[in-house]
């Protein structure tokens, strides 16, 4: 990805918390997951570690390399156009 298209997604999620309201955002850990949360009008995204493991078949914690987290969550962040946490 881009690296202007990351500054500006962590400013758009930064300027979400600078509201002072509530941000309720969900948990996705595929791109299935986040493309429908976007539709649904979610502003932003967060990624649980044990949701993504289990959709992977592994164990929360250590059950994964920071390396197959990486190729998980690569194509979350490149199939929405929203920030992702």
């Amino acid at each position: 990805m881009d690296f202007r298209i990351t500054v500006e997604r962590a400013e758009r999620l930064k300027q979400l918390h600078a509201d002072h309201k509530p941000l309720v955002l969900p948990t996705v850990w595929d791109v299935w997951s986040a493309r429908t949360a976007v539709a649904a009008g979610f502003p932003a995204l967060t990624i649980g570690s044990h949701p993504l493991a289990d959709s992977r078949g592994a164990a929360d914690q250590e059950g994964q390399t920071f390396e197959e987290v990486l190729a998980a969550v690569r194509p979350i962040i490149a199939a929405v156009d929203v920030p992702v946490s």
